[in-house]
């Protein structure tokens, strides 16, 4: 959803987006940089073959934070929560009360005892989602808006060695993991360490990162040492970013029920717990006795 100009928000990189002669567009109610001036063959060549940085700051961060947190999460997204491992990411759905599709979102489980759980939901949407889970398990744990962070996505082949040269260890994390990292930035001269939240998800289909950080910090990490000055990465604008493959079709979706999209979209298989599937009869898949009492119960 879009809003005139006078509404918009800006991220907490707008300013340097239209220093390097970004062309600003409304999106998800914030001014975002639709490209640059090398064009947009030249940025999706550009994220296929080396690295690229996107400001996709506009999205909805949020923790979910007590001991019942990952079972409350589970009553909305018909996804395993409670077995996610410590630093692990998974994608997720979020369901209304009739199991119509809301919005799509990443999470990652960040202790052993499933009680600090860190979300990320689509723009857009953001408001609607995080009253909604309020609404739904706020009584359960607690439910924590994080707009301060501001949110980067180093995207590309070249990614890794990219971010190595300003977190050196960030090469332990692997596809769909998570974690805390303190990042070099450099700034006036004086270099100093910034922490972050970074995970491996690769949303545009190359490999990638996405880096969640403090909103004061995020200009000094999009400039920091050769992240945005090499030939190995580059900030670029949404035209790209929005080449995911990801499934971004969500305003498609909603109050639609998943049991009659999944004949529609069988892809969604993925989403769903292998009990909630077998629920459903899905071929190949024989319904055991528990799934009639799984955890989460779906209207079809």
């Amino acid at each position: 959803m879009n809003h005139p100009s006078d509404e918009l928000l800006k991220t907490p990189l707008h300013d340097l987006h239209l220093s390097l002669g970004a062309r600003m567009v409304p999106f998800a109610g914030y001014s975002m940089p639709v490209q640059y001036p090398a064009g947009l063959m030249a940025e999706h060549h550009h994220t296929r073959k080396a690295a690229s940085l996107f400001d996709v700051s506009h999205m909805g961060q949020l923790r979910l934070v007590g001991p019942d947190a990952a079972a409350a999460l589970e009553t909305l997204l018909p996804v395993d929560v409670i077995g996610l491992a410590n630093g692990r990411q998974r994608y997720g759905l979020l369901l209304n009360d009739a199991g119509g599709i809301i919005d799509d979102l990443m999470f990652v489980n960040r202790t052993d005892s499933h009680g600090d759980l860190f979300l990320v939901v689509n723009g857009a949407c953001k408001a609607a989602d995080v009253a909604h889970i309020q609404a739904g398990i706020g009584q359960r744990c607690q439910v924590l808006p994080l707009p301060e962070l501001a949110l980067l996505a180093l995207q590309g082949p070249q990614a890794v060695s990219a971010l190595q040269r300003l977190c050196p260890t960030v090469d332990r994390l692997v596809f769909m993991t998570g974690g805390g990292f303190e990042v070099d930035c450099t700034l006036g001269g004086a270099t100093r360490q910034v922490p972050c939240f970074i995970t491996r998800s690769g949303y545009t289909g190359e490999d990638g990162f996405e880096i969640s950080v403090h909103q004061d910090d995020a200009a000094a990490l999009a400039r920091a040492g050769r992240a945005l000055r090499c030939e190995d990465a580059a900030l670029l604008g949404l035209a790209v970013a929005l080449t995911s493959v990801m499934f971004m079709f969500v305003h498609v979706l909603v109050e639609r029920s998943i049991p009659r999209l999944v004949v529609f979209f069988p892809s969604l298989l993925f989403t769903a717990l292998r009990a909630w599937r077998a629920l459903y009869g899905v071929p190949g898949i024989t319904p055991p006795p528990e799934a009639r009492s799984s955890r989460i119960q779906l209207c079809a």
